[in-house]
C-alpha cells in the first residue's frame, strides 16, 4: 500500500503557530510593546492574505509560551474576529469579549463578576472598566486581539447610527488609556488605521482612537522569507523544489503569501506524483487561477481608480509598440511618474514589485486576469471609471489596450503573458515578407544564451523605455548580479551614439562610492550594452514617504546629506545624474542610502551632452534648466535633491500644479510653496533655504551639495 503523504502548505486558513515563518521584526517590536510594566497598543495593517490573522495567533502563542511581561503581571489574550459580531453593536462586543475571558478559565474567581456583567441587557464601557481594573489589581492585563476591526466601521451605515460607532470607539480608548493599563489592543486591519478613520475625525473631532497606537505595516515575504518557509514546510518529505519550479512559484505568485501557500500546494500535488512535464506547469497554472479568484477580485475591487490604471499601465508596457499603437511607452512611463504616490502604495501593498529598471504586476496569472477582466467592460465604463489621466491620453491608452487584448494570450512555457499572433508593424505587407520585430524596439530580443556562457540567467526583473534587467549568477566571479540591457534607441538618433553611449557608461562605471551602485563590469552582446551591476534590495525615498507621509528634519537631513555627498562626488567626476527623485534613491537593508540609474548618466565635459538633447528626467523634479532644455550642470541635480527635501519635510511637493505642464509652469517662472502651508516644524527657519536652493538663476543656488546641508543644519539649530 503506498504511503500518504500529507500536503505541508497550509490552504484556506490561518498558518498554525507551528507553521509560522519570518515577521521577526514585527514580533520583537510587539514583545518591546507587550512585555514591559507599560503596554502600548499595536495597529497591524496589511493586503488581504498577507498574514495578518496568522500573525495575530502566532503572537499569542509566543507570549504565552515564552510568559511575555511575567515580572509585571499576566498577560491574558482575548481573540475576536469582529466579521463574526452580527448585528454589530457595542453590548454585542462586550458579550464577545467577556465570553472570550471566561473560556481562558485563568481564575475561576473572576466567573461571578462576569455572569453578572453577561446577563445585563446592555453593557456600557464603564461596566468593563471595573471588571478591567479589579483584573489589573489581581495581576492580569488583558490583550484584546481584534482581527478584521474596520468591519466594525463598515457596519456604521447599516447596523448603528455613526455616532454610536464614535461613542463606542472612544471608549475602547478611553479603556485603553486608563492610569492602571488594564486594556491593551493589538488591531489587524487591511488599510492602516488612521487611513480608515480619517472621515470620521473630519466629522467628529477630538482626541482620535489612535493616537496611542503602534503601527506596523505587513508587506510580502521577503527572499530569505520564502526560503525559510519552503525549507521549513519540506523538511518532513523526501524532496525539494528545484530552483526552476521555485522561480514558477515566484513568477505566479510573487512575494504574497496567502498565493505562495496556494501555488505550492497545488505545484506539490503535481510534483510528488513524479517529474514535471510542461503541460503540468499548464495545469498548475489553473488550479492555481481558481484557488487565487477570490483574492485577485479583491484585490482589482478595492483598488482606487488611480491604481488600477497604474496596474493596467504596467501591464502593457512591454508590449506597445511605438509604430502600430496610439500610446508610446515613453507616455506609459511619464503617467507612471505622475502617478507615483498610487504606484508606491500598490508596491507596498505588494500587488507591484520594483524591478532594477521598471515594474511589472506580482504575479503572472493575476495580469491575465486583468487582461480577461478589462475585456467586459466597453470604451465609456473604461473612461468613466478611470479617472486618473487625461481623457485625450485615456482614449489612446484605451484604443491600444483594445487593441492589444486579441493579441495575448497566456505562454505556458513563460508562464507569462505573451504574443497571441506576431507584432503588428508599421506597414501592411504579407505573412512571408512582413518584418520581424526589430532589436532597436524590443530588448528581449539579445540573444540571452550569449550571456549565459558568464552569467546564469535567473529571471527578468523588468524592462523599461531604455534597458531589460535581469537578476543573474556570475559564475566568473561567484556573485548575485543585475545584468541591465541598455536599449539600442538611447543612441539610435546620433551618428555617434552608440559609442558615446559606451563612453558614458564607463565613465559611471569608474565612480566608486559606497553611496552609487556599483557597476562591475560593461560588455557588449551584438549591437547592446550590458552593464554588469551590483544586485541591490532595499527600499526607496519613495517607499518610506509613502508609509511615514513626511519625516522628521533630523531624519531628512541625514538622508539628505548623504545624497548630497554622493552627488558631490560624482559631479566632481564629470558625471550628472538628470533624475534625482525618491525613487532612485534607496535605502539599503544596512541603513546606507544608495544614488540608483546612473548606469546612463550624461558626462559634464561632452558638446553633446551639455546641450539640450530632448527632455529627460521626471517632470516633478526637475531643474527649471531642464524645462527650459537648457544646458546643464550639477546645480540641476541639486534643484532635483532640494525639490526631494521639501518633500521629505512636507509630505508634499513645492509646486502646486496637478498636471504636467502645469508643474514644468511652476518650476520654470513661479517661487517654491512655503513650507508653513503644511505646518511643518521650523518651516519658517527652513523656507530661506529652500528658496535659495529651488531659485532659477542656478549662479544664486546652492553651489555645492554639501552647502545646502549646511544651511539646513544651521537653520533648524539656530
Amino acid at each position: 500500500m503506498t504511503q500518504r503523504i500529507i500536503n505541508p502548505f497550509v490552504f484556506g486558513q490561518p498558518v498554525p503557530p507551528s507553521h509560522f515563518i519570518g515577521r521577526e521584526m514585527v514580533i520583537n517590536n510587539a514583545y518591546n510593546r507587550l512585555a514591559g510594566q507599560v503596554h502600548t497598543s499595536i495597529a497591524i495593517s496589511g493586503e488581504h492574505g498577507i498574514g495578518k490573522t496568522s500573525l495575530l495567533h502566532h503572537l499569542i502563542h509566543v507570549a504565552n509560551d515564552e510568559e511575555w511581561g511575567q515580572n509585571f503581571g499576566y498577560n491574558l489574550f482575548c481573540f475576536l474576529d469582529c466579521q463574526a459580531i452580527d448585528p454589530f453593536t457595542p453590548t454585542n462586543f462586550w458579550y464577545r469579549v467577556l465570553e472570550g475571558i471566561k473560556q481562558t478559565n485563568y481564575s475561576f474567581s473572576q466567573h461571578e463578576e462576569i455572569d453578572r456583567l453577561l446577563a445585563k441587557p446592555e453593557i456600557v464601557a464603564t461596566d468593563i472598566q471595573r471588571l478591567l481594573v479589579w483584573m489589573y489589581q489581581q495581576g492580569v492585563v488583558v490583550v484584546l486581539v481584534l482581527d478584521s476591526f474596520a468591519s466594525i466601521l463598515n457596519k456604521a451605515s447599516t447596523d448603528i447610527p455613526e455616532s454610536a460607532i464614535v461613542h463606542f470607539l472612544s471608549g475602547l480608548r478611553a479603556l485603553a488609556n486608563h492610569p492602571e493599563h488594564a486594556l491593551t489592543m493589538i488591531i489587524a486591519t487591511r488599510e492602516p488605521l488612521h487611513f480608515l478613520l480619517g472621515d470620521l475625525v473630519k466629522k467628529y473631532p477630538g482626541s482620535q482612537f489612535y493616537n496611542n497606537f503602534a503601527f506596523e505595516s505587513l508587506g510580502p515575504f521577503t527572499d530569505d522569507e520564502i526560503a525559510s518557509w519552503l525549507q521549513q514546510s519540506l523538511a518532513d518529505v523526501d524532496f525539494r523544489f528545484e530552483q526552476a519550479q521555485q522561480d514558477f512559484l515566484h513568477h505566479i505568485a510573487g512575494h504574497h503569501p496567502a498565493l505562495l501557500q496556494m501555488a505550492a500546494y497545488h505545484l506539490f500535488e503535481a510534483r510528488r506524483k513524479g517529474p514535471l512535464e510542461p503541460k503540468t506547469y499548464g495545469d498548475i497554472v489553473e488550479s492555481f487561477k481558481q484557488s487565487a479568484r477570490h483574492y485577485f477580485k479583491l484585490f482589482w475591487s478595492e483598488a482606487s481608480p488611480h491604481e488600477q490604471v497604474v496596474l493596467i499601465l504596467i501591464l502593457m508596457r512591454p508590449f506597445v509598440d511605438p509604430v502600430a499603437h496610439p500610446i508610446h511607452s515613453d507616455e506609459i512611463d511619464q503617467h507612471l511618474d505622475r502617478l507615483e504616490r498610487d504606484l508606491n502604495r500598490l508596491i507596498e501593498r505588494g500587488l507591484v514589485c520594483r524591478t532594477a529598471d521598471s515594474f511589472r504586476v506580482f504575479s503572472s496569472v493575476f495580469d491575465r486576469w486583468i487582461i480577461n477582466e478589462v475585456r467586459t467592460e466597453n470604451e465609456t465604463e473604461f473612461v468613466k471609471r478611470q479617472v486618473a489621466i487625461s481623457s485625450e491620453t485615456l482614449h489612446r491608452a484605451w484604443k491600444t489596450l483594445d487593441t492589444l487584448l486579441p493579441k495575448l494570450t497566456f505562454d505556458n512555457t513563460t508562464h507569462s503573458l505573451a504574443w497571441r499572433v506576431e507584432r503588428p508593424t508599421s506597414t501592411p505587407t504579407d505573412a512571408a515578407s512582413s518584418p520581424k520585430p526589430s532589436r532597436e524596439r524590443d530588448p528581449s530580443s539579445v540573444p540571452v544564451v550569449m550571456l549565459e556562457e558568464r552569467f546564469e540567467i535567473q529571471q527578468e526583473l523588468g524592462r523599461g523605455a531604455s534597458s531589460i534587467v535581469y537578476k543573474a549568477w556570475d559564475t566568473k566571479m561567484r556573485r548575485t548580479v543585475a545584468l541591465k540591457l541598455l536599449h539600442s534607441t538611447l543612441f539610435a538618433s546620433e551618428a555617434d551614439g552608440y559609442e558615446l553611449l559606451l563612453k558614458e557608461a564607463r565613465a559611471a562605471s569608474q565612480l566608486k562610492h559606497q553611496s552609487i551602485v556599483t557597476i562591475y563590469d560593461i560588455t557588449s552582446v551584438k549591437d547592446q550594452i550590458c552593464l554588469v551591476m551590483e544586485y541591490l534590495e532595499g527600499r526607496t525615498l519613495a517607499d518610506l514617504i509613502r508609509q511615514k507621509q513626511r519625516l522628521s528634519w533630523r531624519q531628512a537631513i541625514a538622508l539628505v546629506e548623504q545624497a548630497a555627498v554622493t552627488l558631490d562626488y560624482a559631479h566632481s567626476q564629470g558625471v550628472l545624474h538628470r533624475d534625482i527623485k525618491p525613487a532612485n534613491l534607496v535605502i539599503a537593508t544596512t541603513g546606507r542610502l544608495i544614488v540608483t540609474d546612473f548606469g546612463i548618466a550624461k558626462l559634464l565635459n561632452e558638446p553633446q551632452a551639455s546641450q539640450s538633447t530632448g527632455l529627460r528626467g521626471t517632470v516633478m523634479y526637475m531643474s527649471p534648466e531642464q524645462v527650459n532644455q537648457q544646458k546643464l550642470d550639477g546645480r540641476s541635480d541639486l534643484f532635483s535633491l532640494a525639490t526631494v527635501a521639501f518633500e521629505m519635510l512636507s509630505g508634499s511637493l513645492p509646486w502646486p500644479g496637478t498636471s504636467q505642464f502645469e508643474i514644468m509652469k511652476y518650476i520654470a517662472a513661479e517661487p517654491p510653496r512655503s513650507l508653513s502651508e503644511f505646518k511643518t516644524p521650523d518651516a519658517d527657519k527652513l523656507d530661506p533655504v529652500f528658496q535659495k536652493a529651488l531659485t532659477k538663476d542656478p549662479d544664486q543656488r546652492y553651489q555645492q551639495g554639501l552647502e545646502f546641508v549646511q544651511a539646513l543644519k544651521s537653520a533648524v539649530t539656530s
